[in-house]
């Protein structure tokens, strides 16, 4: 974690504290020895990726006797 005092840093560019926290590394920002602020980059759980990958494979299943189903299945509609 890098962390930065205000007092020693008063002109930082925040486009480059961003281009740190996307390469993962997290920032914090004192003034006085306190911690103000803190930027960290967001971890997106893997949760997630999967919960998509499963809704990607879900297909509804069509009801037997549906006209509008068999239409689509014969290319007639």
């Amino acid at each position: 974690m890098t962390v930065l005092e205000l007092t020693q840093h008063p002109h930082m560019d925040l486009a480059d504290l961003m281009r740190q926290v996307e390469a993962g590394e997290p920032i914090e920002i004192q003034r006085d020895g306190a911690v103000v602020a803190r930027l960290e980059p967001v971890r997106r759980g893997r949760l997630t990726a999967d919960l998509f990958a499963g809704r990607r494979t879900m297909q509804s299943r069509p009801y037997p006797g549906n006209s509008v189903v068999d239409f689509r299945q014969d290319e007639r509609f």
